[in-house]
C-alpha cells in the first residue's frame, strides 16, 4: 500500500507512492522517499527537481519523480497532474498561520483541470498593505526576488521554497483588479475546453521558441490572455473542484 511521504528538510509533501525496497549490507528495508533522515539539503534541491537515484553504500535506488516544482533551467510544459489542487490546499492552510483573514487563491493553468503546465503552483491574495504582508510570507519561507519585482507598484511577486527552485509563487496585490483579471483568466480556461486546448498549444509552442527566456516567454502569453480576458463566461467550479 502506498504512503504519503514528505520532504525531510522543506516539509513540502510530494504524494504516495508504493514504498520503496532499499538495499543494504544489513537487507532490504522499506521506506518512504522523502522521510529518508539520510538525505542531505543538497539532495533536497534534486530530490524534487527530477527522477534520480540516491547512493545507498554501493548500491542505488531509483527516486519517484517530483509532482511539482521547478529550476531555472530550460521552460517545460507537462501534461496536468491532478494532485496540484491538493497542494495548493496543503499550503493555502499553511499560509493562513501568517496570513489570517486573507484569501489565497489558486490561479494560472495548474488550477484548471485538464491542462498541461509548468508544474508550479501559482497563488494570488488581495492584502491592505503590501509590505506588511510580504514580511509575513517571508517569515514563512518564501522568498523576494528582487529582478521579478523592481517594476511593480501594486503587486509583489513571490516564490517557495528558492528563487532558484520553486513550487510555488505567490502574488500578492493591493489593487482588487488585478486579483480578479487572474480569476477571470483562470474560470474562462475552466469553463471553455476551446480556450483551453489553444492556450496549452501556444504554451508548448513558446516554450520551444523561449527555452531559456522566462520574461519573454511570458510576454508572448500576454495577448492571448488580454484576448481570453474579454471572453468572459460565467462559470461554477465542479462541486469536486477545491473552492478557489
Amino acid at each position: 500500500m502506498g504512503r504519503e511521504w514528505r520532504c525531510a528538510h522543506c516539509g513540502v509533501v510530494i504524494g504516495a507512492y508504493e514504498p520503496l525496497v532499499i538495499l543494504e549490507e544489513g537487507g532490504p528495508r522499506h521506506t518512504s522517499v522523502a522521510a529518508e533522515p539520510g538525505l542531505s539539503k543538497e539532495e533536497c534541491e534534486h530530490f524534487h527537481r527530477a527522477c534520480y537515484d540516491v547512493a545507498f553504500g554501493q548500491r542505488r535506488v531509483p527516486r519517484a519523480p517530483p509532482l511539482i516544482g521547478a529550476s531555472d533551467g530550460p521552460i517545460e510544459i507537462v501534461e496536468y497532474e491532478p494532485s496540484w489542487p491538493a497542494f495548493y490546499l496543503a499550503e493555502r492552510e499553511r499560509l493562513d498561520e501568517v496570513l489570517p483573514g486573507v484569501r489565497v487563491h489558486h490561479i494560472g493553468s495548474t488550477a484548471v483541470p485538464g491542462l498541461a503546465a509548468k508544474p508550479v503552483i501559482d497563488m494570488i491574495a488581495l492584502v491592505d498593505d503590501l509590505d506588511r504582508n510580504v514580511a509575513a510570507v517571508q517569515r514563512a519561507g518564501y522568498k523576494l526576488p528582487a529582478r521579478f519585482n523592481l517594476n511593480l507598484v501594486h503587486r509583489r511577486f513571490l516564490c517557495y521554497p528558492k528563487t532558484t527552485y520553486r513550487t510555488h509563487h505567490l502574488h500578492l496585490v493591493d489593487h482588487s483588479k488585478d486579483r480578479d483579471r487572474c480569476l477571470r483568466f483562470r474560470d474562462n480556461l475552466r469553463a471553455n475546453p476551446k480556450l483551453a486546448a489553444d492556450y496549452a498549444a501556444l504554451k508548448r509552442m513558446l516554450a520551444a521558441r523561449f527555452r531559456e527566456d522566462r520574461e519573454g516567454y511570458t510576454q508572448a502569453k500576454s495577448t492571448f490572455i488580454k484576448h481570453a480576458d474579454s471572453q468572459t463566461v460565467a462559470c461554477d467550479p465542479p462541486a469536486s473542484w477545491p473552492q478557489p
